[in-house]
């Protein structure tokens, strides 16, 4: 049913919100979720949260079929400073309620990660 009024509106107004196979939306993304326990010198504080990071990469990649996203201080901030970060970003394709996932462990710092839709097999 959401198919057949989503071909409609399309056919009507010439767009549709339902995501195509090959559109990437990213679902979460972290940086620093190895230092979540980290305790850094005063008066720094530790902002590690789980999916600190979405918005930024959303904002990048979300509606691509594919996406280089790098890793940047700059970009995502220091969640916990003098602790060496990891990278985890989860995504889906189109309407796949399959999650993909890429993680680039610590140091990530200035390290580029790809999304892609649809994801390429692991061999």
């Amino acid at each position: 049913m959401r198919l057949a009024a989503c071909i409609l509106i399309a056919a009507v107004l010439g767009a549709c919100d339902q995501p195509s196979a090959t559109t990437i939306t990213v679902t979460e993304a972290t940086y620093g979720a190895i230092c979540k326990d980290f305790v850094p010198a005063p008066p720094i504080a530790n902002l590690v949260k789980v999916g600190n990071a979405t918005e930024a990469v959303g904002a990048v990649c979300n509606k691509k079929g594919a996406c280089v996203f790098t890793v940047t201080a700059k970009a995502l901030g220091d969640p916990a400073g003098g602790c060496g970060k990891d990278f985890i970003v989860k995504w889906r394709c189109g309407t796949d309620t399959k999650p993909n996932q890429a993680t680039i462990a610590a140091e990530a710092s200035e390290k580029s990660v790809n999304l892609q839709c649809p994801p390429k097999a692991s061999g």
